[in-house]
């Protein structure tokens, strides 16, 4: 038996979910509630060190790391294939795993918790002040300072501005892989579609789409058809109700995600050494040099 210990709240958890629905397995899930700091219990840090979500427990085997986790499930149960077969789509798959690991996650995670734990004023919910507390029992010292910092900064500080940075770049990479093929690696659905899916929604939750509306119509139109999906359905879609009181897209607008986020795009280099940075998307092929115009290569 599959058993997935985490919740829908989780983008971790999610991309987990995806791969399992899109595989056909069937996965019973055991909610843990990070919200209720469930994570950071003894009996939970005994199964998983780090007190992160989710975990996934088969055959007498106790599985962390969403990614490892994905690429296990693909491993393990060959049919369907999520990884691509071709050398070229494994690669780009690859480095958008490794980018979303490295980057995007822990952008993803400082734009959701700070804009999370604001009221309509601006401030700090009382249950931001709870949360702030749950975060001493965090095993690892890097992340717990990283945790409570997301909170206490909003989007106009250096860190918030450094990952509103990165995940503009993460939607200018999915643009530019996109331009090879309708999924983000390749003709068909794989485990790296699975994997930014999550990211991508929980952007829309927060009422950022216009990082790709405007500008990007190949990852708007990605989306959409990841939504039509059945394991879109039933990862997120059936957990709506669940999910709203964490992240609600009507909310957000309310706040005014949107405004902060543009804010603290249009801030960076404005001052020299700016410790944020707007890059352009990843070049996948040298045909994209083409895109580039007056620029000098040490090969050209």
């Amino acid at each position: 038996m599959l058993e997935l210990l985490g919740g829908p709240t989780s983008t971790c958890c999610c991309k987990v979910h995806l791969t399992a629905v899109e595989k056909g397995l069937e996965l019973f899930q055991r909610e843990v509630n990070v919200h209720k700091h469930q994570n950071l219990t003894e009996e939970y840090i005994a199964i998983n060190r780090d007190g992160m979500v989710p975990t996934l427990l088969h055959d007498g085997m106790v599985l962390v790391e969403s990614s490892v986790i994905m690429r296990y499930l693909d491993r393990r149960f060959p049919d369907p294939p999520l990884t691509p077969s071709d050398p070229l789509d494994a690669m780009r798959l690859d480095l958008l795993l490794k980018d979303l690991d490295e980057k995007y996650h822990s952008a993803i995670a400082f734009v959701s918790f700070s804009e999370a734990s604001r009221g309509d004023d601006g401030e700090l919910t009382e249950a931001a002040k709870i949360r702030l507390n749950s975060f001493s029992d965090i095993p690892e010292p890097k992340r717990r300072e990283q945790r409570r910092r997301s909170v206490l900064l909003g989007l106009s500080s250096d860190e918030g501005r450094c990952a509103c940075g990165f995940l503009e770049t993460m939607i200018r990479d999915l643009e530019a892989a996109l331009e090879l093929g309708p999924y983000l690696a390749g003709d068909r659905y794989s485990l790296a579609d699975a994997a930014l899916t999550p990211y991508v929604h929980r952007l829309w939750l927060l009422g950022c789409e216009e990082l790709w509306s405007k500008d990007c119509p190949k990852v708007e139109a990605w989306y959409e058809r990841i939504k039509e999906r059945p394991s879109f359905t039933e990862v997120f879609t059936k957990h709506e109700n669940q999910t709203r009181h964490r992240y609600d897209r009507d909310r957000s607008n309310a706040l005014g995600t949107w405004g902060r986020f543009q804010d603290a795009l249009e801030s960076i280099g404005r001052e020299p050494d700016d410790s944020a940075v707007r890059m352009g998307s990843r070049i996948w092929g040298m045909s994209d040099l083409k895109k580039i115009k007056h620029r000098k290569f040490w090969f050209g």
